[in-house]
């Protein structure tokens, strides 16, 4: 009895992997459902786009400040405090967007980008790019699946 629950246990996790893998998120499940948002790298899920940047939260803020500025994108409410910001800002059409960012370490931050209330992938990547070049990082282009990126150099 021991030996044929053990059987069914595998078959259902064999079955549930091929499921995940089928459906496209098995690069997410196989990286830890949290290295496709590395340094570099990024995340799109459920309309949020999620990036980190090597730099602290205060020159993240600032640089996002600036690209928003740069983008004609006026801010019109932000919140800052010693661990996060959010910073909230329209697209010339009236998108709304709002952009998270949380201390994750004395030299990293991380950044979720949201345009629009379902969420606008290429727009977001595009504010996330800006925010990058200010802060003289690789910008976020997908080359896969999974948020899997290849870092482009920075233009001066």
């Amino acid at each position: 009895m021991k030996t044929r629950r053990a059987a069914l246990a595998a078959l259902l996790v064999m079955l549930l992997t091929l499921a995940v893998a089928a459906s496209g998120c098995g690069f997410l499940v196989g990286a830890g459902l949290g290295a496709g948002a590395a340094y570099g790298g990024y995340r799109y899920t459920q309309g949020a786009f999620e990036t980190d940047y090597r730099h602290p939260l205060d020159q993240t803020y600032n640089a996002t400040l600036a690209s928003l500025k740069q983008m004609n994108m006026p801010v019109t409410k932000t919140q800052k405090d010693a661990v996060g910001a959010q910073i909230e800002a329209n697209r010339s059409d009236g998108t709304p967007v709002t952009i998270d960012l949380k201390k994750t370490g004395p030299e990293t931050t991380n950044a979720t980008i949201r345009v629009g209330r379902i969420g606008d992938e290429d727009a977001s990547r595009t504010i996330a790019n800006r925010i990058a070049q200010d802060l003289k990082e690789p910008i976020r282009e997908p080359t896969g699946k999974g948020g899997q990126v290849q870092e482009q150099p920075v233009s001066k």
